[in-house]
């Protein structure tokens, strides 16, 4: 080469400058980074250790992580290593005297070196103080319980000195906060059930699914065992879950055997203080209700909540619907429906015309502190103290919502008989259901239910057409005459519901049947719509979700030979 010549400094120099560059920016950063082999020895680690541990960055090199952070602190991080050394990355905060030897609040990262072959080589390991964030959430807490405390003996003093109208607003909060004090006691015992309340939506479709399969395997009986053994390995499952939510229950409450009508008519006028007076109330009580066997002060309490978490739903007023009624469920409804139970129920069913529910409220809507209240306004255990009161009594709850326009909690408790002579056993006396072969238009944004409601019809006789929504389900009509009923959803999306649809389908072909379905009580949907006489009449003879396959067969045979 002439000395003229000028040529790129080897590669070897280059990465060592790239090196050199990575290895200042990591020694300049506040965080713990750090690589230790499957031994559990440092290969290497950043200056800030010398910061946490006193010891000099290259003497850490080689050596055992406990020799480094202490015995104390390494078994309190032992597990977190052993997992990561699986080959699973893990992230964990620990409490511990980290470092220096005071106390410290870490957040810790670990990610494997995961080799070719495998195995896993090391660790990389990212470690970060956040002693200052939990200490200020202590603090916050604390500030909340001295806060807490003041609001309580504030309402107290305003209830010993306040005039007669003031003494009526705080003993509505005295109620409040004595079923406050009664849900925290109450969820003490419940954190288990927010494990099976996620099951319960996967559960009910599989089952649906399976149940429609079984009838399509009758005479197929290498098919036919396959079906019946995956339900009962699904019915395990349910069973699993109801002890789980069982489990969080505290069975010493007395029962009694209870109308309960009466509970719910003495407290019409407690419920009606405890709501806005922009809020009609509207209670509907079938007059040959069963008894039931429960615990009066929760059953009233429990009912209680619900109508002031409908108040909340509705803060420019609505309507509140309570009804009771009788149901009998089958074997059929209990497999589709889990955790719906086969027998003899009374339904408590309270319906609001508030805001509704997203599809994430409606997942959590059980689970222990989970509010959407605003810090200070509720302690989100109301509705968890709902449903464990349900599942002491042997009952289930079934929950409704659209948003925009309402909800409805169905709280089903078991028949209780009279006499001991009453719980013999009865064969369930064999329906047999109403057929035909005419065409049905069925009209549901939810594609399992239209796919469950086509084959129970099918199985019937009928011919049968879908549609996802009201416009869609209005160019059928247009194109298929020979539809004799329109059998749809209400709340749809889009701009046509259920009662626009058939409105505006009766107006064009008045020899059309129709018949509605809801989440909504047929009670609810005829109180709300009483100012709108079509409206009304259409809900008179509303099918209720979830139905049973009896229920619908008797449905559309009455709504086909009546008008």
């Amino acid at each position: 080469m002439s000395g003229s010549e000028v040529s790129d400094p080897p590669l070897d120099a280059n990465m060592r400058h790239e090196q050199g560059q990575l290895r200042s920016l990591i020694d300049a950063l506040p965080s713990l980074i750090s690589y230790v082999d499957k031994d559990r020895c440092y290969q290497f680690n950043n200056k800030a250790h010398e910061d946490w541990f006193g010891h000099r960055q290259e003497d850490i090199k080689g050596r055992h992580i406990r020799d480094v952070v202490g015995k104390r602190t390494y078994e309190v991080l032992r597990p977190y290593i052993d997992d990561a050394l699986t080959g699973k990355t893990v992230e964990a905060e620990a409490h511990t005297s980290y470092g220096d030897g005071g106390d410290r609040y870490i957040h810790v990262i670990y990610v494997p070196d995961v080799e070719p072959d495998g195995g896993v080589a090391g660790l990389f390991v990212v470690v970060n103080d956040i002693t200052q964030r939990k200490q200020a959430e202590l603090e916050l807490e604390k500030a909340h319980a001295v806060l807490e405390q003041s609001v309580e003996k504030q309402t107290l003093e305003l209830q010993q000195t306040s005039d007669s109208l003031e003494m009526e607003t705080a003993e509505r909060a005295r109620i409040e906060m004595q079923l406050r004090q009664a849900q925290k006691m109450e969820a003490i015992g419940q954190l288990t059930q927010g494990i099976a309340h996620d099951f319960n939506n996967v559960l009910s479709i599989a089952v649906g699914n399976l149940h429609l399969l079984q009838h399509q395997t009758q005479g197929q009986p290498d098919l036919l065992q396959h079906v019946e053994a995956a339900l009962e390995g699904i019915e395990r499952g349910v069973n699993i879950t109801r002890k789980l939510q069982a489990m969080s229950g505290q069975d010493n409450s007395e029962t009694k055997l209870t109308d309960p009508n009466q509970s719910i008519e003495g407290m019409r006028d407690l419920i009606a203080k405890s709501l806005t007076a922009a809020i009609d109330v509207e209670i509907f009580l079938l007059e040959d209700i069963w008894p039931v066997d429960i615990n009066v002060a929760e059953f009233e309490n429990a009912l209680l909540n619900l109508c002031l978490n409908a108040r909340d739903a509705m803060p420019d007023g609505g309507a509140l619907v309570i009804e009771s009624a009788n149901k009998r469920l089958d074997e059929g409804y209990a497999r589709r429906n889990p955790p719906a139970k086969a027998g003899e129920f009374v339904m408590i069913s309270i319906s609001d015309t508030g805001t509704g529910m997203t599809d994430y409220i409606k997942e959590k809507l059980f689970n222990p502190f989970f509010t959407t209240k605003e810090i200070g306004q509720g302690g989100g255990l109301g509705l968890n103290m709902v449903h464990g009161f349900v599942e002491r009594s042997g009952g289930y709850l079934e929950v409704y919502s659209e948003l925009g326009s309402g909800t409805t909690f169905s709280i089903f408790l078991p028949r209780k008989q009279a006499r001991p002579a009453e719980f013999k056993s009865v064969p369930r006396r064999q329906t047999l259901l109403p057929c035909g072969d005419e065409t049905i238009l069925i009209v549901d944004d939810e594609k399992d239910l239209l796919r469950i409601a086509v084959e129970y019809l099918k199985r019937l006789g009928y011919t049968t057409l879908t549609a996802e929504n009201g416009t869609r389900a209005l160019d059928i009509l247009k194109t298929h005459p020979e539809v004799n009923l329109m059998f749809s959803d209400i709340i749809m999306p889009g701009k046509i519901d259920g009662y626009q649809l058939s409105l505006q389908a009766k107006d064009t072909y008045p020899e059309l049947k129709i018949l509605l379905t809801s989440g909504f009580t047929k009670r609810r949907e005829e109180f709300t719509n009483e100012l709108d006489p079509d409206r009304a009449r259409l809900a008179r003879n509303l099918l209720n979700k979830p139905y049973s396959d009896e229920e619908l067969a008797f449905a559309v045979r009455q709504a086909l030979d009546h008008d």
